[in-house]
């Protein structure tokens, strides 16, 4: 399947009444909800609507109009709008207080959300994790070990299923730790217990019907048991972090973010044993498959374009030899062309599906007026594909050694990480991973497989995930 073409023609919006606009049929009390049902069934719906009534058009679920529309510029606009002019509206916020995770920074809004957001951005700083990059380069290290060695000049590899596994123990390890026996013992529990959370948040945004959450069904079984394994798993740690904070005193330094937000437990910004419970559950939940998505989708189109492996690789040995060691992860710009391949892959291969935007103000895009009467759903995935508006709109990493296009696309990652003041606090983190796994990987492998024309193909929940793929993989 060859990539779409690049949209470089604005188009005139037309953003007028959305009970005007074209749409699927709307039924009496169920709305549009006939095209629901299940995550990949949801988006698999928007899609198809976008592909038939054109861009913008309108869906009626939960007695309420939404405008949906993959215009690159609405999508980054409305996302760079949040937090204080929108929010993610009644769908996203009903999603999430269904599976009783309210109260996380994914979810607060307003001056709520500005206060946890300030205290897990430094509870994830720089001097609370300061073991954060070695953790990485030794998961990165175990990783490569076990999933690429054996498979050198032999049959190909699938990529999605080991790409996951990185980042959720990364993740995993940031999170919780990896050193007690307690987790040992159950990293791939804890691991499925994610993914499980994941899967049935997804469910909970694709069937918005009252009390769907507890219907006795098999999959809000397995969701509610993970959930409180989950919780009394973060529990126990707070409880041995807390004994670990008492016992060492001023000399004692957080290795995990359950530890770093454990010593933000006094004064007025101070987190409660519940906000650690959710925000660790959080963390864990959605850290794993943004990450893990773009890293597939780096390692295919680095194996789509295998001159680009040869000079990344040169230009990491570069930065070793100038460090006298393995290169530094954190800032921006070092290493262009392997950042670059990142920046591609997050701009081909946008992780996230879509996003909800309420207006509390109006912003403009080409002329057109976007307010408060227009509730969004933005196809953030389909608007990334649309926007390689560059000219020459296929991989390129060289493209950011200009300062200029670097910081633009510094600025301009809202679909991947939300955007403007709302962007992920993990995005940084998961950037680290990013370059790790890379820069480790291109200096010992070299990958191939798809021809010139294929692309990744997707299944879509809260995450488009990539369908499985296979890489050969051969020593550099």
């Amino acid at each position: 399947m060859a990539l779409p073409q690049p949209t470089t023609q604005a188009r005139h919006l037309h953003f007028g009444d959305p009970a005007q606009l074209p749409g699927p049929k709307v039924y009496p009390l169920i709305g549009s909800a006939l095209g629901l049902g299940s995550p990949r069934r949801f988006i698999d719906w928007l899609h198809a609507c976008h592909d038939t009534y054109g861009d913008p058009f309108s869906v009626r679920l939960q007695g309420r109009w939404y405008v949906v529309t993959a215009d690159p510029e609405v999508c980054q606009l409305a996302m760079l709008h949040r937090p204080n002019g929108g929010s993610r509206g009644p769908m996203g916020k009903q999603t999430f207080h269904k599976a009783d995770l309210l109260g996380s920074v994914f979810v607060a809004e307003g001056e709520e959300w500005s206060r946890r957001r300030a205290m897990l951005v430094r509870a994830l700083g720089a001097q609370s994790l300061s073991a954060a990059e070695q953790m990485v380069w030794d998961v990165v290290d175990s990783r490569l070990r076990n999933d690429m060695e054996p498979a050198v000049a032999g049959e190909a590899i699938e990529i999605t299923a080991r790409a996951k596994r990185f980042s959720g123990e990364v993740i995993q390890s940031l999170t919780f730790g990896d050193s007690r026996e307690l987790l040992s013992a159950h990293r791939d529990a804890i691991y499925e217990d994610a993914e499980t959370l994941m899967a049935g948040i997804g469910r909970l945004i694709a069937t918005p019907l009252p009390g769907v959450h507890l219907l006795p069904t098999r999959s809000n079984r397995q969701f509610w048991a993970a959930r409180r394994r989950l919780i009394a798993l973060s529990r126990q740690l707070v409880a041995e972090a807390r004994a670990r904070i008492q016992r060492e005193g001023e000399s004692f330094v957080a290795r995990t973010l359950v530890e770093a937000m454990c010593l933000r437990q006094a004064g007025e910004d101070a987190f409660t044993d519940e906000e650690i419970e959710r925000e660790a559950i959080e963390v864990l939940v959605a850290g794993q498959d943004t990450t893990s998505t773009t890293l597939a989708g780096a390692l295919f189109l680095l194996a789509q374009n295998p001159r680009w492996q040869e000079r990344i690789a040169e230009e990491v040995r570069e930065g070793e030899r100038q460090a006298g060691g393995r290169i530094p992860l954190s800032g921006i710009g070092q290493f262009p062309l392997l950042e670059g391949a990142i920046y591609e892959a997050l701009r081909i291969y946008t992780p996230a599906p879509f996003f909800f935007s309420d207006g509390r103000e109006p912003f403009e895009v080409r002329g057109e007026t976007i307010g408060a009467e227009h509730p969004l759903i933005l196809l953030a995935h389909k608007a990334a594909l649309s926007a390689m508006a560059h000219p020459g709109g296929g991989f390129d990493p060289a493209r950011y050694a200009d300062k200029a296009e670097l910081a633009k696309a510094v600025k301009a990652m809202p679909m991947p990480f939300g955007g403007g003041p709302r962007m992920c606090p993990g995005r940084n983190l998961s950037l680290v991973e990013l370059k790790a796994y890379l820069s480790e990987a291109l200096k010992r492998y070299r990958f191939e497989g798809p021809g010139p024309d294929e692309a990744i193909r997707f299944d879509f929940g809260l995450v488009a995930m990539p369908r499985p793929f296979g890489l050969r993989v051969r020593r550099a």
